[in-house]
């Protein structure tokens, strides 16, 4: 669910991915939170519907906790927001608590806001007990919007802290000896199932 950005073509989730279903966009950002093209790919059908304006963050909640919900057996589910990458916006103010946010370091932080709320409505519709949840962050802070001690050089896109230093956080009935914090450095390639 969310952003695909692996491949061109309304059907590779399904063709390339082998995803059995996806609902969200296929390039890596939006062009606006509020009108984008939005694909579902059920099994290789594909449906396309140009200027969708639900806003991306919230539409990609939906659908997965719509799918979740219809789920009646073991399930994975990857759900990939396009917030926090630009452009900077204001998010719908039921989401966030920055009012009119003006600036780029303010809309980015609504938008992250908006964000963690709906990751949260997200986690409130999934039974907690059986649910391995997994979060990993996406490659650091935009340097538009990086803070001291970073500069723009040491944000997204540079392999310096700024760029690499992400959230990587697992909760769940399957993870052993919880409450740990890890320092040692890791990435989504240690995962196994």
């Amino acid at each position: 669910f969310g952003k695909w950005h692996l491949a061109t073509g309304a059907a590779t989730p399904y063709t390339v991915g082998g995803w059995p279903y996806f609902a969200g966009t296929i390039p890596g950002a939006v062009m606006s939170y509020t009108d984008y093209t939005k694909v579902i790919n059920n099994a290789g059908s594909v449906t396309q519907t140009a200027n969708y304006s639900v806003y991306a963050t919230t539409d990609v909640r939906q659908d997965a906790a719509t799918w979740i919900s219809q789920r009646t057996g073991p399930w994975f589910a990857w759900v990939a927001f396009n917030a926090g990458h630009t452009p900077f916006h204001v998010p719908p103010t039921n989401l966030h608590s920055y009012g009119s946010p003006t600036g780029n370091r303010n809309r980015y932080e609504a938008s992250i806001e908006a964000m963690d709320t709906e990751i949260g409505n997200l986690l409130a519709s999934v039974n907690r007990s059986t649910t391995t949840i997994i979060f990993i962050g996406d490659n650091g802070t935009p340097g538009q919007v990086i803070q001291s001690p970073y500069n723009s050089t040491h944000a997204k896109g540079s392999l310096y802290e700024g760029g690499t230093r992400v959230p990587f956080i697992i909760n769940g009935p399957d993870v052993v000896s919880p409450g740990r914090t890890v320092t040692e450095f890791v990435h989504v390639v240690d995962l196994f199932a």
